[in-house]
């Protein structure tokens, strides 16, 4: 490990942390150590502390998997954008993002839990993976190799089928764009009604830091 640049952290309970700043780092560093947890955010407190592992992987600095881009006929959607940020960028696209920012009440969940939390926390809120089922999303693993593109399926998400094995990172999530909602004469003042609430946990937050 003394080749990579992320900074790696110990404690006197002989716990190792580990936070690369690239995808790449991410998957060699569990390449070397087979028995690393990954986690990113609130995911970390979901975590069986007495499976036998001692050393975590922390996926918070890899800017990379904060992005959404447009890629031909996809949106990439990297695994650790927070679903306050993935709802605010699809909320006028879908009817059903725009529903789940009305009806979610619990700020935490949106501000602090990502798609990745979502995907692999099977007792979490499900509103976003029904989402991305619904839109036939498809999800990029990479290792060492190469990479794998498979399907969310809700047989194979029910089933647990869709896990991280070996070295394999979940990296982006992939969303047809040619499943946008258009219906607009129905989303013009649901959208509006939307963007006022997102304003408004915007400036409670302001209020909260400025005291």
């Amino acid at each position: 490990t003394n080749n990579l640049s992320s900074r790696v952290y110990s404690t006197n309970q002989n716990e190792t942390l580990y936070c690369p700043v690239s995808i790449n780092e991410a998957i060699k560093i569990r390449y070397l150590r087979n028995k690393a947890i990954l986690f990113q955010g609130n995911s970390f407190k979901s975590i069986d502390l007495k499976q036998d592992c001692n050393v975590f992987i922390s996926l918070e600095r890899i800017a990379e998997l904060r992005e959404i881009e447009s890629d031909g006929e996809y949106w990439r959607v990297g695994s650790s954008v927070l679903l306050r940020e993935f709802a605010q960028r699809f909320s006028d696209k879908f009817l059903s993002i725009q529903d789940f920012i009305l009806q979610e009440t619990d700020l935490h969940f949106l501000n602090r839990f990502s798609i990745r939390d979502a995907i692999f926390s099977y007792d979490s809120n499900r509103k976003i993976v029904d989402f991305l089922i619904s839109v036939s999303a498809k999800l990029i693993f990479e290792d060492l190799d190469d990479e794998k593109i498979i399907p969310l399926e809700e047989r194979a998400y029910k089933s647990g089928a869709i896990t991280e094995s070996g070295q394999e990172l979940l990296t982006w999530i992939l969303i047809p764009k040619s499943l946008t909602d258009v219906r607009g004469e129905l989303k013009g003042s649901s959208s509006e009604r939307v963007g006022k609430i997102l304003q408004v946990e915007d400036r409670i937050k302001e209020i909260i830091f400025d005291k």
